[in-house]
């Protein structure tokens, strides 16, 4: 099974876009209700029936991590049909190429979630890259997450156990 994750990246980064600008506008117009973040969330779901979602939860808490609570959770959601044959492929099918936002390839096998993590944090580091977050109303040292199904995947952790800097 293959996916080439370099078609999403102008769609995520849209996503993202339009999620900053509403929380810039939230922000100026209300500061108290929607301060200055501390960390950006994209948090991912398989969802079986439903296709796989993107969501974007934003933080405000000083010591923020990714925990499931998140001060602002499912600011915006981006469901990626596209994406269901290559995480949940056919049976007896357990070849995974997946080609990542920067150009790069990536097998696998057995199982495309450790890939899909990847390309992941691929949309969110390229988007960061593309100044998305740029207009963002958030903290100097602004964190990234990436979170699937619930568990976070990336940044990874440092030898000690500790967050590893993205």
């Amino acid at each position: 099974m293959r996916y080439d994750f370099r078609a999403d990246v102008p769609i995520v980064h849209e996503w993202l876009r339009a999620a900053v600008r509403k929380y810039r506008t939230d922000h100026l117009r209300s500061p108290a209700e929607f301060p200055k973040l501390t960390r950006v969330e994209l948090a991912f779901l398989v969802g079986t029936p439903s296709p796989p979602t993107l969501y974007l939860d934003l933080d405000d808490r000083p010591d923020a991590e990714a925990d499931g609570d998140a001060t602002f959770r499912c600011v915006a959601e981006l469901q990626r049909p596209g994406w269901s044959a290559f995480l949940l492929p056919p049976k007896g099918d357990r070849q995974f190429v997946a080609t990542l936002p920067d150009g790069s390839v990536r097998k696998g096998d057995d199982a495309a979630d450790a890939l899909c993590a990847e390309a992941l944090a691929g949309l969110l580091l390229s988007a960061k890259a593309a100044g998305v977050f740029d207009a963002l109303p958030a903290a100097a040292d602004l964190m990234l997450d990436v979170t699937y199904e619930g568990d976070r995947v990336w940044p990874p952790y440092d030898e000690d156990g500790g967050r590893a800097e993205a």
